[in-house]
Formats: structure tokens, C-alpha cells, sequence
């Protein structure tokens, strides 16, 4: 194989990566976009709730832990995303000469993978509050 076929196959390799982390970076964006909305409306039927006086169909519990486990997948993604970004920005300094700093490319991977660990404390803690709740409903009845 000749230097500009492999240099040409490289850049195609790269370019379709590039795209499939586009693809993975909405994905995981989207998903953390629709776990706070339905967060959100977790606080609006508690709210609800409370003004009204009222059993809702869905607690305001279940809510927040569907909502974070949207995000925590969401973010999971989204580091997933991130290192395949390293990667794609490794291969154009290591085979295509380009000038990149890596370590920016590392700090946000670990952001992402550090999001991912905070998120899933969170997480455990809604769903310690989900069983909470339905403890203390359990008994009231």
C-alpha cells in the first residue's frame, strides 16, 4: 500500500469516526435533555400534588428516578462519546501530522466519566427516596 492510499484511508477511517461521535455526542445530549425535562414535571406534580391535596397516578418520586436514569445513561454516552473523540484526535496527530492538545481532549473525557460517577450517586439517592416513599405508603394503608 502506498503512503497517500493509507494517508487517503486514514482520513476516510477519521471522517467516518468524527461522524459516529456527532452521532453518539446528540444521542447522550438528547437523553440528558429529556431526563431533567421529566425531572421537571417530577417537581411540577409534587407541587401539584401538594397545592391540591391530591393522589397523583405517578409519584413525583418515580419521576425523579426515571429523570436520572435517562441522565445517567444519557452521560454514559456522552464519555463513551468522548473517548472515542481522544481516540479520533490521537489518530490525526499520531498519522496526519495535525497539531492537537490531547490533554484537552482527556479533560473531558474524565469530565464526562467524573458527571457519570456524580449522576449515578444520584441516582441510588432517588431511588433510596422511591423506596422511602413506598414504605411510608405501605404502611399508611
Amino acid at each position: 500500500m502506498e503512503t497517500n492510499e493509507f494517508i487517503n484511508c486514514i482520513e476516510e477511517y477519521i471522517k467516518n469516526l468524527d461522524l459516529s461521535v456527532a452521532d453518539l455526542e446528540a444521542l447522550g445530549a438528547s437523553l440528558n435533555a429529556l431526563g431533567y425535562l421529566i425531572i421537571y414535571y417530577g417537581a411540577r406534580t409534587e407541587t401539584c400534588d401538594l397545592i391540591t391535596n391530591n393522589e397523583v397516578d405517578i409519584t413525583p418520586a418515580k419521576l425523579l428516578l426515571l429523570g436520572q436514569v435517562i441522565i445517567v445513561v444519557g452521560y454514559l454516552i456522552l464519555w463513551l462519546a468522548s473517548t472515542k473523540r481522544f481516540y479520533s484526535i490521537k489518530l490525526k496527530v499520531d498519522y496526519l501530522e495535525r497539531l492537537r492538545w490531547l490533554s484537552s481532549y482527556k479533560k473531558l473525557e474524565r469530565s464526562y466519566i467524573i458527571s457519570s460517577f456524580a449522576n449515578f450517586l444520584r441516582l441510588e439517592a432517588f431511588y433510596e427516596i422511591f423506596i422511602e416513599r413506598n414504605l411510608n405508603v405501605n404502611k399508611d394503608e
